[in-house]
């Protein structure tokens, strides 16, 4: 079907008389848009970089065009003009660089304080009352939502629940510098992760010896010393009702656990539109599912188990062998029935539930499961709260759930911690703190206190104010460092030991030094300005951090070149720009919500994916390569291009990883290897077809990469 069909269908199913709830009304919609965040904001002068937009948009289906698209999309976003900003807007930027509190600027902080205070978690009593509060509360959903059928029962939810106490938060360990210390040393390139020990799934994964790739809803399995495709295995569905995808999977020796959720079979011609949440979704997720595979013989891999969860796959995390799996559930509201998720078939019961008792209203399920991967026999744990999330922070013994809300102008950010102890998972507490979070990288746990930074924005002021709270074992808050630049939003955090390093982002990007050695009064130390951003924080060194992102000058970002700082951090009162390294015309898929890209070499070494825009004869090409740093005396000394060549006119490719000697670059169907020092290209293994099986492809291995100067 060509896109001229696809419109007149929309056209056409568009043009029937639909009677859309109030919330999805002009009205409702202009206000909603008027109390974003997304929108109204000051005017900032961005350069476009309209070529790879068009690409993006061509390509939709390739998450760094909708990357990019989103990054230039949130530079531009202020486009409202409000009043100026008044004296006492400025009054507060003055006083809270110095890390003070005067009364002009707590003037302001009052109007957005509306998320340090505790918050109140109960347990059900009954299943009975359970089934209650969901009727109730799908009843209240549903007249909010003006055309849903109401319950006729009345609950009295205070007698349905009763109190539950959070747990002391038990202390861990601090390993900041998890990411480089668990590469370094290595002779294969390992997962990009954020907690030493905390395993998270991905989509290219390797022992030293394969290459397990998840591509076209295909796991393949290929030998890297041979470049010989071993098997490739599809994920069965549970039922011939619906369809399985894979999402990202897990290794560990002879284990392989893919991760990834089913659908119900839609009919091609017309699909079956839900609304949830004032969106309009064109199917609906049957469950999440965890499938493990014993790859003894790669050649011909084994399912031994699977487990199902209802609900949307938001994340998971493996620490040894036991996977935990967090789901967000919402139920059918066309339905008088199937208010109750269930794990492996299991409804989840009273006892597993906890609620908000502020909140009668919500609807959906955050479940969070474990079990042993390596016992085909153990038992699937759960627990739940009602609330949504999106955001998961896992520490080695905890993992926190980060909930955004929004209530008229005010923004905050729930937290729901769960111990994970004995192969169980239990709820120890929740808290909540004023505006909301980007990613898990916002995040960090050390000893019992658990970081977070946020952004806010005041409409009334129309200002961000970006913050950094501490909170203690019971999740209150203790210790606060609001309006770190004034009228800025957080673009990336890296938390090391008791300093946070802060990037936020206006016109020009101010890297904060943040001291955290005392939780109840965290303090600026220093901060170095330069133009544009950096996206993503990583730490080479105790001294030595990179960062990932724009560049820019005095008045604007500009996304059409990649910025790769490093930074000095070794005196924290006087962070400095060592050196940066620009890339002209291209763009990458590395950033807080997704560092797995980044592959750490050895301790000097690091290398990224990078898609390079090329025009030649009024014809647009998107170049792939992989690209990596040496970093000598506070230098890059050498500065390495992969070129992942392609007869196609359109190639992206997600990973790059080494082993020994070797570079491998991953696109959707190819992986090509290469020599580590010469750059030259060896072979390349098309591994997404059947006749590909054990036919190395060579015949264009002989080609140099680029230079640096070819390619920007």
């Amino acid at each position: 079907m060509n896109k001229n069909e696809n419109f007149d269908d929309m056209k056409e199913l568009f043009s029937e008389d639909i009677t859309l709830p109030e919330s999805l009304s002009k009205e409702n919609i202009v206000q909603k848009i008027k109390d974003s965040s997304l929108v109204p904001q000051k005017k900032r002068n961005v350069k476009k970089f309209p070529k790879i937009v068009a690409a993006a948009a061509a390509f939709a289906v390739v998450a760094v065009g909708a990357f990019a698209a989103y990054e230039i999309s949130a530079g531009i976003r202020r486009t409202v003009n409000y009043a100026p900003a008044t004296a006492q807007n400025e009054t507060v930027a003055e006083t809270k660089a110095d890390n003070t509190e005067t009364e002009e600027a707590q003037k302001v902080y009052r109007e957005l304080d509306v998320g340090t205070k505790k918050v109140e978690m109960s347990k059900f009593k009954t299943e009975k009352d359970l089934e209650n509060y969901r009727k109730n509360a799908v009843a209240a959903y549903r007249k909010n939502n003006n055309g849903f059928k109401l319950y006729n029962k009345s609950v009295t939810f205070a007698a349905a629940v009763e109190s539950a106490d959070g747990t002391a938060m038990d202390a861990v360990s601090d390993d900041a510098l998890s990411g480089a210390a668990s590469a370094v040393s290595q002779s294969f390139g390992k997962t990009n992760t954020q907690v030493s020990g905390v395993d998270e799934a991905d989509i290219v994964k390797t022992d030293g010896n394969f290459l397990y790739i998840i591509s076209n809803n295909t796991l393949s399995v290929v030998d890297a010393g041979t470049m010989k495709l071993m098997s490739r295995t599809e994920l069965a569905p549970s039922s011939k009702d619906c369809n399985a995808y894979m999402r990202d999977m897990f290794l560990n020796g002879n284990l392989l656990v893919v991760t990834g959720y089913e659908t119900e079979k839609q009919s091609t011609v017309q699909a079956s539109y839900q609304y949830s949440f004032d969106c309009i979704y064109p199917f609906r997720s049957l469950n999440s599912l965890s499938v493990v595979f014993d790859i003894t013989e790669r050649d011909n891999i084994k399912e031994i188990r699977r487990v199902t969860q209802d609900g949307d796959l938001v994340t998971s995390r493996m620490i040894g062998t036991r996977l935990y799996t967090v789901t967000s559930f919402s139920p059918d509201y066309n339905e008088e029935s199937g208010f109750y998720p269930k794990v492996n078939g299991g409804e989840v019961t009273c006892d597993d539930v906890y609620v908000d008792k502020s909140k009668t209203d919500c609807t959906v399920n955050t479940v969070v499961s474990c079990y042993d991967t390596a016992d085909k026999n153990s038992e699937v744990k759960k627990v739940s709260v009602i609330a949504d999330s999106r955001m998961v922070y896992c520490s080695n013994d905890t993992l926190y759930i980060a909930v955004e809300n929004y209530d008229s102008d005010k923004r905050s950010t729930a937290i729901h911690a769960f111990a994970l102890a004995d192969d169980n998972i239990t709820y120890k507490g929740s808290g909540s703190v004023p505006g909301t979070c980007d990613g898990q990288y916002m995040m960090d746990q050390s000893g019992k206190y658990f970081r977070i930074a946020t952004t806010d924005y005041n409409i009334k002021t129309d200002c961000d104010v970006s913050s950094l709270y501490v909170l203690d074992e019971n999740l209150r808050v203790i210790g606060k460092l609001e309006n770190i630049a004034h009228d800025e939003q957080i673009k990336s955090v890296r938390f090391m030991g008791d300093t946070a390093y802060v990037v936020t982002f206006k016109n020009t990007d101010p890297l904060f030094a943040v001291d955290l050695s005392k939780p109840n009064a965290p303090k600026i130390l220093g901060e170095v300005k330069l133009p544009g951003f950096s996206r993503y924080l990583h730490p080479l060194s105790q001294n030595l951090l990179v960062g990932i992102g724009y560049d820019g000058d005095e008045e604007s970002a500009d996304f059409s070149k990649i910025k790769i700082s490093l930074f000095d951090v070794s005196d924290k009162k006087n962070p400095k720009e060592l050196t940066s390294h620009i890339i002209k015309n291209a763009y990458c898929n590395v950033d807080s919500s997704d560092a797995k890209a980044f592959v750490t070499i050895d301790e000097n070494t690091f290398g990224i994916p990078v898609i390079y825009e090329d025009i030649s004869d009024d014809y647009y090409y998107l170049k792939p390569a992989f690209k990596t740093f040496t970093v000598k005396d506070g230098k890059f000394v050498e500065k390495n291009v992969y070129v992942h060549s392609s007869k196609k006119d359109y190639c992206n490719i997600f990973r790059g990883t080494f082993i020994g000697k070797y570079v491998y670059t991953i696109s959707e169907d190819t992986v090509k290897q290469f020599d580590m020092q010469s750059e030259k290209e060896l072979a390349s293994l098309v591994y997404q077809k059947e006749e590909s099986v054990n036919e190395t492809v060579t015949e264009y291995a002989v080609t140099a990469a680029p230079s640096e100067k070819a390619l920007g």
